[in-house]
Protein backbone atom coordinates (compact mmCIF):
# COMPACT_ATOMS: atom_id res chain seq x y z
CA UNK A 1 0.00 0.00 0.00
CA UNK A 2 1.22 3.51 -0.80
CA UNK A 3 2.39 5.45 2.22
CA UNK A 4 0.24 8.42 1.39
CA UNK A 5 -2.97 6.44 0.94
CA UNK A 6 -6.12 6.65 3.05
CA UNK A 7 -5.25 9.94 4.59
CA UNK A 8 -8.03 12.39 5.36
CA UNK A 9 -8.71 15.59 3.48
CA UNK A 10 -4.87 15.96 6.60
CA UNK A 11 -0.92 19.98 17.25
CA UNK A 12 1.18 22.93 20.64
CA UNK A 13 -0.43 24.98 18.77
CA UNK A 14 -3.10 22.39 19.66
CA UNK A 15 -5.00 21.56 16.52
CA UNK A 16 -8.42 23.14 16.39
CA UNK A 17 -7.53 25.59 19.15
CA UNK A 18 -5.98 28.14 16.81
CA UNK A 19 -7.91 31.38 16.77
CA UNK A 20 -11.18 31.19 14.86
CA UNK A 21 -12.36 34.22 12.87
CA UNK A 22 -15.68 35.82 13.74
CA UNK A 23 -17.88 35.19 10.73
CA UNK A 24 -20.35 38.04 10.97
CA UNK A 25 -18.87 41.07 12.68
CA UNK A 26 -15.36 40.47 11.27
CA UNK A 27 -16.32 39.60 7.68
CA UNK A 28 -15.62 43.07 6.26
CA UNK A 29 -12.39 43.42 8.24
CA UNK A 30 -11.14 40.00 7.07
CA UNK A 31 -12.06 40.87 3.48
CA UNK A 32 -10.04 44.11 3.61
CA UNK A 33 -7.02 42.42 5.25
CA UNK A 34 -7.08 39.61 2.72
CA UNK A 35 -7.25 42.10 -0.18
CA UNK A 36 -4.16 43.92 1.16
CA UNK A 37 -2.23 40.64 1.24
CA UNK A 38 -3.30 39.68 -2.27
CA UNK A 39 -2.01 42.98 -3.70
CA UNK A 40 1.55 41.95 -2.82
CA UNK A 41 1.26 38.39 -4.13
CA UNK A 42 2.22 37.08 -7.56
CA UNK A 43 0.61 34.01 -9.09
CA UNK A 44 3.11 31.32 -10.21
CA UNK A 45 3.04 30.10 -13.83
CA UNK A 46 0.39 27.51 -14.69
CA UNK A 47 2.09 24.08 -14.77
CA UNK A 48 0.22 21.87 -12.31
CA UNK A 49 -3.41 21.27 -11.51
CA UNK A 50 -5.80 20.16 -8.46
CA UNK A 51 -8.90 18.27 -7.72
CA UNK A 52 -11.42 18.03 -4.94
CA UNK A 53 -10.29 14.48 -4.24
CA UNK A 54 -9.77 13.79 -0.56
CA UNK A 55 -6.54 12.34 0.76
CA UNK A 56 -8.23 9.03 1.44
CA UNK A 57 -9.10 8.65 -2.24
CA UNK A 58 -12.76 9.65 -1.91
CA UNK A 59 -14.19 12.71 -3.61
CA UNK A 60 -16.20 15.60 -2.37
CA UNK A 61 -18.63 17.16 -4.85
CA UNK A 62 -19.11 20.59 -3.35
CA UNK A 63 -20.00 23.84 -5.06
CA UNK A 64 -18.33 26.07 -2.47
CA UNK A 65 -18.31 29.85 -2.72
CA UNK A 66 -15.04 31.33 -3.94
CA UNK A 67 -12.99 33.33 -1.50
CA UNK A 68 -14.17 36.91 -1.21
CA UNK A 69 -11.23 38.84 -2.61
CA UNK A 70 -10.23 41.25 -5.33
CA UNK A 71 -8.61 38.45 -7.40
CA UNK A 72 -9.72 38.52 -11.07
CA UNK A 73 -11.89 35.53 -12.04
CA UNK A 74 -9.38 34.44 -14.69
CA UNK A 75 -6.60 34.28 -12.10
CA UNK A 76 -8.76 32.29 -9.68
CA UNK A 77 -9.55 29.82 -12.48
CA UNK A 78 -5.84 29.44 -13.29
CA UNK A 79 -5.05 28.86 -9.62
CA UNK A 80 -7.73 26.19 -9.34
CA UNK A 81 -6.64 24.42 -12.53
CA UNK A 82 -3.02 24.17 -11.56
CA UNK A 83 -3.70 21.59 -8.81
CA UNK A 84 -5.82 19.18 -10.85
CA UNK A 85 -4.29 15.69 -10.40
CA UNK A 86 -1.56 17.06 -8.11
CA UNK A 87 0.02 14.76 -5.55
CA UNK A 88 2.06 15.93 -2.57
CA UNK A 89 4.55 13.85 -0.59
CA UNK A 90 6.69 14.84 2.38
CA UNK A 91 9.86 12.82 1.91
CA UNK A 92 11.82 13.66 5.06
CA UNK A 93 12.41 16.23 7.76
CA UNK A 94 15.48 17.66 9.40
CA UNK A 95 15.54 19.24 12.84
CA UNK A 96 17.64 22.38 13.08
CA UNK A 97 18.15 24.78 15.96
CA UNK A 98 15.68 27.35 14.62
CA UNK A 99 13.04 25.09 13.04
CA UNK A 100 12.11 21.71 11.55
CA UNK A 101 12.57 21.63 7.76
CA UNK A 102 10.61 19.35 5.40
CA UNK A 103 11.46 18.16 1.91
CA UNK A 104 8.23 18.33 -0.11
CA UNK A 105 7.64 16.70 -3.50
CA UNK A 106 4.80 17.95 -5.74
CA UNK A 107 3.95 15.79 -8.77
CA UNK A 108 1.44 16.29 -11.57
CA UNK A 109 -0.07 12.84 -12.04
CA UNK A 110 -0.71 13.39 -15.76
CA UNK A 111 2.44 15.17 -16.96
CA UNK A 112 4.58 13.46 -14.28
CA UNK A 113 6.34 16.78 -13.76
CA UNK A 114 7.88 16.88 -10.29
CA UNK A 115 9.13 19.81 -8.25
CA UNK A 116 10.78 19.91 -4.82
CA UNK A 117 10.59 22.63 -2.18
CA UNK A 118 11.93 22.89 1.35
CA UNK A 119 9.72 24.50 3.98
CA UNK A 120 10.04 25.00 7.72
CA UNK A 121 7.37 24.08 10.23
CA UNK A 122 6.94 27.79 10.96
CA UNK A 123 6.04 28.33 7.29
CA UNK A 124 3.44 25.56 7.47
CA UNK A 125 2.10 27.00 10.70
CA UNK A 126 1.80 30.45 9.08
CA UNK A 127 -0.08 28.99 6.09
CA UNK A 128 -2.50 27.26 8.45
CA UNK A 129 -3.13 30.47 10.38
CA UNK A 130 -3.61 32.45 7.18
CA UNK A 131 -6.26 30.01 5.97
CA UNK A 132 -7.90 30.07 9.40
CA UNK A 133 -7.79 33.81 10.12
CA UNK A 134 -7.61 35.64 6.80
CA UNK A 135 -10.30 33.91 4.78
CA UNK A 136 -14.10 33.85 5.02
CA UNK A 137 -13.90 30.29 6.29
CA UNK A 138 -17.53 30.17 7.45
CA UNK A 139 -18.96 26.66 7.12
CA UNK A 140 -15.77 25.16 5.70
CA UNK A 141 -13.51 23.02 7.84
CA UNK A 142 -9.74 23.42 7.76
CA UNK A 143 -7.54 20.36 8.15
CA UNK A 144 -5.92 20.28 11.61
CA UNK A 145 -2.37 21.56 11.94
CA UNK A 146 0.06 18.79 12.98
CA UNK A 147 2.55 19.28 15.78
CA UNK A 148 6.31 19.48 15.51
CA UNK A 149 7.91 15.98 15.55
CA UNK A 150 8.81 14.88 19.05
CA UNK A 151 12.33 13.94 20.11
CA UNK A 152 13.28 10.27 19.61
CA UNK A 153 15.81 8.65 21.94
CA UNK A 154 19.18 7.53 20.48
CA UNK A 155 18.35 3.90 21.40
CA UNK A 156 15.14 3.98 19.36
CA UNK A 157 16.91 5.70 16.47
CA UNK A 158 19.39 2.83 16.43
CA UNK A 159 16.54 0.30 16.21
CA UNK A 160 14.95 2.47 13.55
CA UNK A 161 17.94 1.87 11.24
CA UNK A 162 16.87 -1.77 10.79
CA UNK A 163 13.14 -1.06 10.72
CA UNK A 164 11.12 -3.20 8.28
CA UNK A 165 7.68 -1.79 9.10
CA UNK A 166 5.16 -2.02 6.27
CA UNK A 167 4.02 1.59 6.55
CA UNK A 168 7.23 3.43 7.35
CA UNK A 169 9.56 3.81 10.31
CA UNK A 170 8.94 5.88 13.44
CA UNK A 171 9.65 9.12 11.54
CA UNK A 172 6.88 8.44 9.04
CA UNK A 173 3.98 9.65 11.20
CA UNK A 174 5.47 13.15 11.46
CA UNK A 175 5.92 13.35 7.67
CA UNK A 176 2.50 11.84 7.03
CA UNK A 177 0.77 14.41 9.26
CA UNK A 178 2.28 17.31 7.32
CA UNK A 179 1.63 15.52 4.03
CA UNK A 180 -2.04 15.05 4.88
CA UNK A 181 -2.44 18.76 5.65
CA UNK A 182 -0.72 19.87 2.43
CA UNK A 183 -2.69 17.38 0.30
CA UNK A 184 -5.88 18.79 1.75
CA UNK A 185 -4.88 22.34 0.79
CA UNK A 186 -4.02 21.65 -2.84
CA UNK A 187 -7.18 19.56 -3.37
CA UNK A 188 -9.58 21.91 -1.62
CA UNK A 189 -11.99 23.89 -3.82
CA UNK A 190 -12.06 26.64 -1.19
CA UNK A 191 -8.47 26.88 0.10
CA UNK A 192 -6.74 25.55 -3.02
CA UNK A 193 -7.36 28.75 -5.03
CA UNK A 194 -5.46 30.99 -2.59
CA UNK A 195 -2.35 32.63 -4.09
CA UNK A 196 -0.61 32.02 -0.77
CA UNK A 197 -1.05 28.26 -1.23
CA UNK A 198 0.51 28.42 -4.68
CA UNK A 199 3.40 30.55 -3.49
CA UNK A 200 4.05 28.02 -0.74
CA UNK A 201 4.43 25.15 -3.22
CA UNK A 202 5.87 26.90 -6.27
CA UNK A 203 8.39 29.47 -5.05
CA UNK A 204 11.94 28.32 -4.36
CA UNK A 205 11.95 30.42 -1.20
CA UNK A 206 9.01 31.03 1.08
CA UNK A 207 7.68 34.54 0.27
CA UNK A 208 7.84 37.16 3.00
CA UNK A 209 4.59 37.52 4.90
CA UNK A 210 3.02 39.33 7.80
CA UNK A 211 3.38 37.56 11.17
CA UNK A 212 0.27 35.79 12.41
CA UNK A 213 -0.30 34.44 15.91
CA UNK A 214 -3.03 32.68 17.84
CA UNK A 215 -3.66 35.83 19.88
CA UNK A 216 -2.21 34.59 23.17
CA UNK A 217 -3.95 33.80 26.46
CA UNK A 218 -6.36 36.75 26.45
CA UNK A 219 -7.58 35.87 22.96
CA UNK A 220 -8.01 32.23 23.98
CA UNK A 221 -10.07 33.19 27.02
CA UNK A 222 -12.20 35.59 24.99
CA UNK A 223 -12.76 32.96 22.34
CA UNK A 224 -13.65 30.34 24.93
CA UNK A 225 -16.23 32.65 26.53
CA UNK A 226 -17.70 33.55 23.13
CA UNK A 227 -17.89 29.86 22.18
CA UNK A 228 -19.63 29.07 25.46
CA UNK A 229 -22.24 31.77 24.82
CA UNK A 230 -22.85 30.49 21.30
CA UNK A 231 -23.17 26.91 22.49
CA UNK A 232 -26.12 27.99 24.66
CA UNK A 233 -28.09 29.26 21.65
CA UNK A 234 -30.97 27.16 20.37
CA UNK A 235 -30.38 25.98 16.81
CA UNK A 236 -33.42 26.03 14.49
CA UNK A 237 -32.04 22.97 12.68
CA UNK A 238 -32.10 19.95 14.96
CA UNK A 239 -29.49 18.15 12.83
CA UNK A 240 -26.77 20.66 13.70
CA UNK A 241 -27.69 20.67 17.36
CA UNK A 242 -27.41 16.87 17.50
CA UNK A 243 -24.10 16.89 15.62
CA UNK A 244 -22.59 19.41 18.04
CA UNK A 245 -23.73 17.32 21.01
CA UNK A 246 -22.22 14.18 19.46
CA UNK A 247 -18.90 15.92 18.82
CA UNK A 248 -18.75 17.04 22.45
CA UNK A 249 -19.44 13.48 23.57
CA UNK A 250 -16.89 11.90 21.21
CA UNK A 251 -13.96 14.20 21.99
CA UNK A 252 -13.10 12.64 25.41
CA UNK A 253 -13.22 9.15 23.87
CA UNK A 254 -10.86 10.17 21.08
CA UNK A 255 -8.53 11.72 23.64
CA UNK A 256 -8.55 8.49 25.64
CA UNK A 257 -7.94 6.41 22.48
CA UNK A 258 -4.95 8.58 21.53
CA UNK A 259 -3.42 8.19 24.98
CA UNK A 260 -4.04 4.43 25.05
CA UNK A 261 -2.46 4.01 21.60
CA UNK A 262 0.63 5.93 22.68
CA UNK A 263 0.93 3.83 25.85
CA UNK A 264 0.70 0.63 23.80
CA UNK A 265 3.31 1.86 21.31
CA UNK A 266 5.59 2.98 24.11
CA UNK A 267 5.31 -0.43 25.82
CA UNK A 268 6.21 -2.19 22.55
CA UNK A 269 9.28 0.00 22.18
CA UNK A 270 10.23 -0.48 25.82
CA UNK A 271 10.01 -4.26 25.37
CA UNK A 272 12.27 -4.06 22.30
CA UNK A 273 14.81 -1.99 24.25
CA UNK A 274 14.72 -4.40 27.21
CA UNK A 275 15.47 -7.30 24.83
CA UNK A 276 18.54 -5.35 23.71
CA UNK A 277 19.80 -5.54 27.31
CA UNK A 278 19.09 -9.30 27.40
CA UNK A 279 21.01 -9.76 24.15
CA UNK A 280 24.00 -7.94 25.60
CA UNK A 281 24.02 -10.28 28.59
CA UNK A 282 23.64 -13.36 26.35
CA UNK A 283 26.60 -12.23 24.26
CA UNK A 284 28.73 -11.99 27.38
CA UNK A 285 27.69 -15.45 28.64
CA UNK A 286 28.12 -17.04 25.18
CA UNK A 287 31.62 -15.58 24.85
CA UNK A 288 32.50 -16.86 28.32
CA UNK A 289 31.30 -20.39 27.47
CA UNK A 290 33.23 -20.38 24.18
CA UNK A 291 36.42 -19.20 25.91
CA UNK A 292 36.18 -22.11 28.36
CA UNK A 293 35.62 -24.76 25.70
CA UNK A 294 31.87 -25.20 26.16
CA UNK A 295 31.07 -25.01 22.45
CA UNK A 296 27.70 -26.75 22.66
CA UNK A 297 26.49 -24.42 25.36
CA UNK A 298 27.83 -21.42 23.45
CA UNK A 299 26.03 -22.53 20.26
CA UNK A 300 22.77 -23.01 22.17
CA UNK A 301 23.00 -19.50 23.59
CA UNK A 302 23.81 -18.18 20.12
CA UNK A 303 20.63 -19.70 18.68
CA UNK A 304 18.62 -18.25 21.56
CA UNK A 305 20.17 -14.88 20.81
CA UNK A 306 19.16 -15.12 17.15
CA UNK A 307 15.54 -15.83 18.10
CA UNK A 308 15.42 -12.93 20.56
CA UNK A 309 17.06 -10.62 18.04
CA UNK A 310 14.31 -11.31 15.54
CA UNK A 311 11.61 -10.98 18.20
CA UNK A 312 13.06 -7.65 19.32
CA UNK A 313 12.92 -6.20 15.81
CA UNK A 314 9.41 -7.58 15.35
CA UNK A 315 8.15 -5.69 18.42
CA UNK A 316 9.76 -2.46 17.20
CA UNK A 317 8.38 -2.85 13.67
CA UNK A 318 4.89 -3.46 15.04
CA UNK A 319 5.15 -0.29 17.15
CA UNK A 320 6.19 1.72 14.05
CA UNK A 321 3.26 0.38 12.00
CA UNK A 322 0.75 1.04 14.79
CA UNK A 323 2.19 4.54 15.05
CA UNK A 324 1.59 5.14 11.33
CA UNK A 325 -1.88 3.58 11.20
CA UNK A 326 -4.17 3.54 14.24
CA UNK A 327 -2.29 6.14 16.28
CA UNK A 328 -2.11 8.51 13.32
CA UNK A 329 -5.85 8.26 12.62
CA UNK A 330 -6.97 8.52 16.25
CA UNK A 331 -4.81 11.60 16.70
CA UNK A 332 -5.93 13.20 13.43
CA UNK A 333 -9.65 12.65 13.95
CA UNK A 334 -9.46 13.73 17.56
CA UNK A 335 -8.33 17.14 16.31
CA UNK A 336 -10.57 17.03 13.24
CA UNK A 337 -13.59 16.81 15.55
CA UNK A 338 -12.34 19.93 17.31
CA UNK A 339 -12.24 21.67 13.95
CA UNK A 340 -15.83 20.62 13.29
CA UNK A 341 -16.91 21.92 16.66
CA UNK A 342 -15.29 25.25 15.77
CA UNK A 343 -17.28 25.26 12.51
CA UNK A 344 -20.54 24.61 14.37
CA UNK A 345 -19.77 27.51 16.71
CA UNK A 346 -19.00 29.84 13.79
CA UNK A 347 -22.41 28.97 12.40
CA UNK A 348 -24.05 29.74 15.76
CA UNK A 349 -22.23 33.09 15.88
CA UNK A 350 -23.65 33.88 12.46
CA UNK A 351 -27.10 32.85 13.69
CA UNK A 352 -26.72 35.14 16.72
CA UNK A 353 -25.73 38.01 14.43
CA UNK A 354 -28.75 37.35 12.20
CA UNK A 355 -31.12 37.43 15.19
CA UNK A 356 -29.52 40.64 16.41
CA UNK A 357 -30.00 42.25 13.00
CA UNK A 358 -33.60 41.09 12.92
CA UNK A 359 -34.22 42.74 16.28
CA UNK A 360 -32.64 45.99 15.05
CA UNK A 361 -34.96 45.98 12.02
CA UNK A 362 -37.99 45.64 14.28
CA UNK A 363 -36.78 48.47 16.53
CA UNK A 364 -35.78 50.89 13.74
CA UNK A 365 -38.34 53.66 13.17
CA UNK A 366 -36.52 56.38 11.21
CA UNK A 367 -36.19 55.76 7.44
CA UNK A 368 -32.39 55.94 7.31
CA UNK A 369 -31.94 53.60 10.28
CA UNK A 370 -34.59 51.29 8.88
CA UNK A 371 -32.78 51.12 5.54
CA UNK A 372 -29.40 50.45 7.20
CA UNK A 373 -30.93 47.80 9.45
CA UNK A 374 -32.60 46.08 6.47
CA UNK A 375 -29.29 46.01 4.56
CA UNK A 376 -27.46 44.57 7.56
CA UNK A 377 -30.19 41.96 8.02
CA UNK A 378 -30.01 40.86 4.38
CA UNK A 379 -26.22 40.55 4.56
CA UNK A 380 -26.41 38.55 7.79
CA UNK A 381 -29.11 36.30 6.34
CA UNK A 382 -27.04 35.63 3.19
CA UNK A 383 -23.97 34.88 5.28
CA UNK A 384 -25.85 32.50 7.56
CA UNK A 385 -27.37 30.68 4.59
CA UNK A 386 -23.97 30.35 2.90
CA UNK A 387 -22.39 28.95 6.07
CA UNK A 388 -25.26 26.49 6.55
CA UNK A 389 -25.03 25.17 2.97
CA UNK A 390 -21.25 24.72 3.22
CA UNK A 391 -21.56 23.09 6.65
CA UNK A 392 -24.04 20.50 5.38
CA UNK A 393 -21.72 19.56 2.53
CA UNK A 394 -18.75 19.33 4.88
CA UNK A 395 -20.66 17.03 7.24
CA UNK A 396 -21.71 14.67 4.44
CA UNK A 397 -18.17 14.42 3.08
CA UNK A 398 -16.58 14.10 6.52
CA UNK A 399 -18.74 11.19 7.67
CA UNK A 400 -17.90 9.19 4.56
CA UNK A 401 -14.22 10.07 4.78
CA UNK A 402 -14.06 9.26 8.49
CA UNK A 403 -15.49 5.75 8.06
CA UNK A 404 -13.22 4.95 5.09
CA UNK A 405 -10.08 6.21 6.82
CA UNK A 406 -10.67 4.46 10.13
CA UNK A 407 -11.58 1.19 8.41
CA UNK A 408 -8.42 1.36 6.29
CA UNK A 409 -6.28 2.18 9.32
CA UNK A 410 -7.63 -0.88 11.15
CA UNK A 411 -7.02 -3.10 8.11
CA UNK A 412 -3.48 -1.77 7.70
CA UNK A 413 -2.73 -2.31 11.38
CA UNK A 414 -4.09 -5.89 11.30
CA UNK A 415 -2.18 -6.75 8.13
CA UNK A 416 1.04 -5.39 9.63
CA UNK A 417 0.59 -7.42 12.82
CA UNK A 418 -0.21 -10.60 10.88
CA UNK A 419 2.84 -10.09 8.67
CA UNK A 420 5.27 -9.44 11.51
CA UNK A 421 3.95 -12.19 13.78
CA UNK A 422 3.92 -14.73 10.92
CA UNK A 423 7.59 -14.04 10.21
CA UNK A 424 8.40 -14.28 13.91
CA UNK A 425 6.56 -17.58 14.33
CA UNK A 426 8.33 -18.99 11.28
CA UNK A 427 11.70 -17.92 12.64
CA UNK A 428 11.03 -19.35 16.11
CA UNK A 429 9.67 -22.62 14.63
CA UNK A 430 12.87 -22.96 12.61
CA UNK A 431 14.87 -22.38 15.79
CA UNK A 432 12.90 -25.04 17.67
CA UNK A 433 13.51 -27.59 14.89
CA UNK A 434 17.20 -26.79 14.91
CA UNK A 435 17.43 -27.18 18.68
CA UNK A 436 15.58 -30.53 18.62
CA UNK A 437 17.91 -31.92 15.98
Amino acid sequence: MDEGATEPRAHEDIVGEESQPGVSDLAIQNHEEHTEVLEDQTTPPDDTTGSNQLDDGSTKDTDVALLQSEEPKSKITDNKKRWENANVKVLSYDKKVDDVYYEIEVTNQITKETTFVFRGYKDIQWLYRFCDQKTSIGGHVLHPLPTVPYEVSPQLLELNLDCHALYGNINRKACRSIESFLCFLVRSDFFGILPEVHSFFCNDEMPSHEPLSDGGLLSSLTRAYSNYQCSQLSDPEEKFSEELTQVDQKLPHFQSSCETCEINISSQQSLALSIVDVLTSLDAVSSFEADHGNKESSQCLGRLRDGLEYYKQCRFDISADEHSTMSFNFDLYHHYHRQYKAMFLRRLKSLHQLRTCRTQVEKATKPLKKEAADAAHKAADAEYEEITVAAKEELTAFKSQYVVSMRQALLDCCEANISHYSKTVKCLASLVDEMKN
